[in-house]
């Protein structure tokens, strides 16, 4: 699904800030750009003067719009390339949602409901994988829960870091190009 990018900007993190947090994508029928997360249409949160109401996440969670996060410690074994089958896994229960930035330094981020939480962590706990030559393995180590203001730090913090990451990397590419013989 092609998702809308703002043209004012080339700052991933700003022109998230500037489209209110929304995840706006194009619906399959017509050319409505709907916010995958809210489902919120990006006319519908736009105000003439410009502001954008912020969004709210998934609605749902049983009714309950509060949120709460998990941060998953992934045992180290299972940390290449097992991460996005645990990320399937956990969104399949319907009960929380990744969101962007979520993994760093071997934690993952998962945004849930207070409601339904306790129930999120348990099934967690009772995600494993077959490894060659073992038995099935845990695919947490530890499960933390935050609070709101605590799980955006740590998307704030996990984002920051990514960016950081993506331009150190840009900028060495930049360097081999520059370093390359002129052709002709």
């Amino acid at each position: 699904m092609p998702m809308t990018q703002p043209t004012t900007t080339a700052h991933p993190a700003r022109a998230l800030r500037e489209l209110g947090g929304h995840a706006f994508g194009y619906e399959s029928a017509g050319r409505l750009v709907r916010c995958a997360e809210c489902g919120a249409y990006e006319g519908g949160v736009s105000a003439a003067d410009g502001t954008v109401t912020p969004c709210t996440g998934f609605a749902g969670y049983g009714g309950d719009h509060g949120r709460v996060y998990l941060l998953v410690t992934v045992r180290p074994e299972l940390r290449d390339g097992w991460v996005t089958p645990l990320i399937w896994r956990i969104e399949q229960t319907g009960l929380a949602r990744t969101p962007q930035y979520p993994w760093r330094d071997g934690q993952l981020l998962v945004e849930s409901a207070p409601s339904v939480v306790e129930d999120l962590a348990n099934r967690i706990r009772g995600v494993a994988f077959d490894l060659a030559g073992r038995s099935r393995v845990p695919a947490a180590a530890a499960i933390r829960q935050l609070s709101e203001p605590a799980g955006r730090a740590v998307l704030e913090a996990n984002r920051a870091a990514y960016l950081a990451e993506e331009e150190a990397g840009g900028e060495q590419l930049r360097r081999r190009f520059d370093a390359l013989p002129a052709a002709g």
